[in-house]
């Protein structure tokens, strides 16, 4: 059995999926985790995270789609409780990192909660244990400026679930046609934009290559950082490394743990019993994928073709903004999830969204940072 969790973290992103085949040994499990922050409170990233966790509990895979405060702030914590076995992060530029991590200040008034963008390799060499690190290019990766961390391995979209299920501590693992399917979508529009604004306030010869310390530089500029970021529509870094976690068989499907009318269809729609039948087992992790466009909700098809008619839940892009939404969504047979900060002042879920998922009928469930609000589902094999 598998039980994937949105967990409530308010405005940010901690996915779980705990895979249990031995109940006489609590310890026979596998831990992955998709995305690991939260923009409301540092402190409550840290709770959900021990709550979750016991101490040096094994996490097999972490997923991150970005490099945004919001999505990987909690990595600090996840690292110093867990044993984390495995890294997957989206190949990014130098610049595209650094820009990164200057917005993350500038949305902490300064508090450096990414500490591992300055120098991830010698972050992860101060805990006891290194996971193995790998670097999801881009699908039409060139040579370029890409950061690349010590004892990292560069690996392009495939199915990952090898190295998420090899464990010494796992030899009989019965899922062997589950597949992890992570895919690094790239795009630096609005980095640029952000350097671009940067170089109009502090002058032409502003060149982030030139800066040593992220944090004193900040610190320096914090007035003219903000301005700038104002400026760019969105989030600076738009890369985000969805992943599909399902298996293509078609006898295993997923339901929600428990129904308590807190989905929207049951408490707006009076169709209670529709958000408890069961779909196909696989979710599709979106991160903050902007799927608006023809454009990009076709690559987004495409990159998953294969395993499209499998995805029975969906993690809304962008916290259920309106860049992140198509109308072809709501042909998936899937439920809906959307991860937003109860008083967001960003306005997530974009309420036309949610509206029209309504109406088409389609199971929503808005989990917040209130205890209670999570969404759990059951895969059983």
């Amino acid at each position: 059995m598998m039980i994937r969790s949105f967990l409530s973290v308010g405005q940010g992103a901690f996915y779980r999926e705990c895979f249990r085949f031995d109940y006489s040994h609590p310890n026979r499990r596998i831990n992955v985790v998709y995305d690991c922050g939260s923009l409301t409170s540092d402190d409550l990233i840290r709770r959900r995270i021990r709550d979750e966790f016991e101490k040096d509990e094994i996490v097999n895979a972490v997923f991150i789609s970005h490099f945004d405060v919001d999505h990987c702030n909690g990595l600090n914590e996840l690292f110093n409780r867990c044993d984390v076995k495995n890294l997957f992060l989206p190949l990014v530029t130098k610049k595209e990192l650094f820009l990164s991590h200057l917005a993350g200040l500038a949305h902490t008034n300064g508090t450096d909660s990414l500490p591992f963008l300055s120098d991830l390799s010698w972050f992860l060499k101060q805990r006891s244990g290194r996971p193995r690190i790998f670097l999801v290019s881009p699908p039409e990766y060139q040579e370029d400026d890409f950061v690349f961390f010590e004892g990292s391995e560069m690996i392009r979209a495939h199915n990952v679930s090898q190295n998420v299920f090899e464990d010494e501590n796992v030899t009989e693992f019965p899922y062997n046609d589950w597949v992890f399917y992570p895919y690094n979508f790239q795009s630096t529009k609005r980095a640029d934009d952000f350097e671009q604004e940067l170089r109009n306030r502090l002058g032409v010869t502003f060149d982030w290559r030139s800066v040593v310390d992220p944090v004193s530089f900040y610190r320096q500029h914090d007035k003219i950082i903000k301005a700038a970021l104002k400026e760019v529509e969105g989030s600076v870094n738009s890369n985000s490394m969805t992943l599909f976690s399902g298996t293509l068989a078609p006898h295993v499907e997923q339901v929600p743990c428990f129904c308590n009318r807190r989905s929207w269809s049951c408490r707006y729609l009076n169709v209670c019993g529709h958000c408890c039948e069961s779909r196909p087992n696989g979710c599709l992790y979106t991160g903050d994928y902007e799927a608006q466009t023809n454009e990009k909700w076709c690559a987004l098809k495409d990159a998953y073709e294969k395993y499209w008619d499998r995805i029975g839940c969906l993690q809304l892009p962008h916290h259920g903004a309106k860049n992140g939404f198509h109308q072809e969504m709501m042909e998936l047979d899937a439920y809906f999830v959307a991860s937003a900060g109860y008083s967001s002042k960003f306005g997530h879920p974009n309420s036309r969204v949610i509206r029209e998922l309504l109406c088409h009928r389609c199971d929503v469930q808005i989990v917040t940072e209130m205890t209670g609000s999570e969404a759990s589902f059951r895969i059983s094999f």
